[in-house]
């Protein structure tokens, strides 16, 4: 399972002043077998030409097991785009990120040995992730969520009333570039 192939999948729409960064996040993980796919919902801007020259300098693309950039000529919206990206990936696990998110470098291999570790084969992994403004520094971070693991509302004591609650004062269950699905599991539901 060390060498299971990972598909990072990148929803962008008028990402361009954030989207080096986001794959150069990906390019330097230290988990090797990758896939990268790009879904592109329509962007007005020049997010796929700066994903383009991305891809052709420095051998960014021979980095990765495969290369996919996926572009719709209408504007479909998130769910769309995410889903573009599902039915593309070829990898057993999927990283879904914005064109704005960040992987911190050992973010797959950590996945990918959580699930190693655990006998049960988890289909679906959340790790913390930090929020930031602008540009991924030190001084733009503005705080780590959840604060701590395994305290967070998908830990087994929070039953479905502590979760609703949870739901209430937040608006969402967890940050998405923090799950780590296995892609047969969502394409089942």
């Amino acid at each position: 399972m060390l060498n299971t192939l990972v598909t990072v999948g990148i929803a962008t729409y008028n990402s361009s002043k954030f989207i080096t960064e986001t794959l150069e996040s990906v390019k330097n993980q230290t988990y090797n077998h990758i896939e990268l796919i790009v879904s592109d919902d329509c962007s007005k801007d020049n997010t796929i030409e700066v994903i383009n020259i991305w891809l052709n300098t420095e051998n960014n693309r021979s980095r990765f097991a495969n290369v996919n950039v996926l572009v719709v000529k209408s504007n479909t919206g998130v769910s769309a785009n995410c889903n573009r990206i599902f039915n593309a990936a070829k990898g057993e696990y999927i990283k879904l990120l914005a064109g704005d998110d960040i992987l911190l470098p050992n973010c797959i291999a950590e996945n990918i040995q959580f699930i190693v570790k655990n006998e049960y084969l988890p289909k679906v992994v959340f790790s913390q992730v930090e929020l930031f403004k602008e540009e991924y520094i030190q001084e733009n971070i503005i705080e780590v969520k959840p604060v701590s693991l395994p305290e967070n509302m998908m830990h087994p004591s929070f039953n479905a009333t502590k979760q609703f609650q949870q739901l209430l004062i937040s608006d969402r269950i967890t940050y998405t570039p923090s799950v780590f699905f296995n892609r047969a599991s969502v394409l089942n539901v």
